[in-house]
């Protein structure tokens, strides 16, 4: 059975995340596993330290507890629900224990209601999509689950089609039984476009997910894109850091952030 695990704090965010994870887990069969990072301190050997984290350990087991209630209570008992508390730095164990459980998708919340959970949940999310070499969704604060019929792949074309997750991509198509469209924004390239487009299409994994394409003429990519999936009903945005140039070390934070924190749409970071 396939494990979809999320992240929580309790946050606004984090809870509205677990709401839009419950729909998919029970759109998708799988059993969803919620996680509770304590974080360490850097003193955290000092006495009256491991007995601070002893109380955040015992009351977020608690809430756990109670947030399990809630969503056996709203689903009927027909999910699986799992949970489980780690001390420890947050990035750190949220890598080690998706090394362990091998989730078939981590989800978190992106944006806060607050200035200040956006603030965390965003830097958080945006860090995770950079480094957890796990398929992470990021849903926004106000999103709500629905079945997800399209799916938008931010792709630049300039970078060699040959180094994209086709397996990765075409299995969460095939999964959620949804269409396949490829969108890209620049100036004055559409003809570096369509070229790429043909190798895109002569790569066998991508030919029987037949994708549409999409070239949005503006050199502004990311509001481009995040106008483009709100206005034509997308269900999900797909993002690949390592992959797009426009995702590189020097560009990543710029783009993401803006996608992370302004997109309404859930997005998902895909690493090769």
């Amino acid at each position: 059975m396939k494990t979809i695990l999320v992240l929580v704090d309790f946050s606004k965010a984090a809870l509205n995340a677990v709401n839009y994870a419950v729909e998919m887990a029970k759109s998708c069969d799988a059993s969803l596993l919620l996680l509770y990072v304590c974080d360490l301190p850097v003193n955290f050997t000092q006495v009256p330290v491991s007995l601070e984290m002893d109380d955040d350990r015992l009351n977020a087991e608690a809430e756990l507890i109670k947030l399990r209630v809630r969503i056996h209570r709203r689903t009927g008992g027909t999910l699986r629900i799992f949970s489980e508390v780690r001390n420890g730095n947050f990035f750190s164990e949220v890598k080690l224990f998706c090394e362990h459980v091998r989730p078939y998708l981590v989800i978190m919340g992106s944006q806060g209601a607050s200035r200040l959970e956006k603030a965390v949940w965003g830097g958080h999310t945006l860090y995770e999509m950079r480094h957890l070499p796990w398929t992470l969704l990021a849903v926004p604060y106000r999103a709500r689950f629905s079945p997800i019929k399209k799916v938008a792949l931010a792709w630049d074309f300039l970078h060699p089609a040959e180094q994209l997750p086709v397996q990765k991509i075409g299995q969460l198509i095939i999964d959620f039984g949804a269409d396949l469209h490829i969108v890209s924004a620049g100036r004055g390239n559409e003809d570096a476009f369509h070229f790429g487009c043909t190798v895109l299409n002569a790569q066998a994994g991508f030919q029987r997910l037949a994708p549409v394409f999409h070239y949005l003429e503006d050199k502004n990519t990311s509001k481009s894109i995040i106008t483009f999936v709100e206005k034509n009903g997308f269900d999900l945005l797909l993002i690949l850091p390592g992959v797009h140039s426009l995702l590189q070390e020097a560009v990543f934070p710029g783009y993401a952030k803006k996608i992370i924190l302004h997109c309404s749409v859930p997005v998902i970071a895909l690493h090769s």
